[in-house]
């Protein structure tokens, strides 16, 4: 689940890179409750399977933070949450993975 939440957020990278004001619009624009599907790889070379997430994502000026859960075959639901800041183009933040232990995040949009 981790990889799947790690390339989402980053797969946002891809949207266009202006000024610091978009910044600020880019990242309110994720605030609210989100749901959607997706594929969990467990382990490399691990079975893959699908999942139904749900988050909610509140935003600022300059910093976004989502706290979700997803549900996997039926049987399993895990939750996690994160929280990303932005400096200049900079977004740097914290993964919480299910097990409790953080993970960090740093990268940036790009055109």
């Amino acid at each position: 689940m981790r990889v799947a939440l790690i390339a989402a957020i980053f797969s946002l990278s891809c949207l266009p890179d202006t000024a610091k004001a978009s910044e600020t619009g880019f990242l309110r624009s994720l605030a609210g409750n989100w749901r959607g599907t997706g594929m969990v790889l467990t382990k490399i070379g691990g079975a893959n399977f699908n999942v139904s997430c749900t988050l909610r994502s509140d935003a600022s000026e300059s910093t976004v933070s989502m706290n979700g859960k997803c549900r996997g075959l039926a049987v399993f639901t895990r939750a996690f949450s994160t929280n990303v800041k932005v400096s200049g183009q900079r977004y740097t933040g914290s993964y919480i993975e299910p097990s409790g232990q953080p993970s960090q995040l740093v990268g940036g949009r790009r055109a």
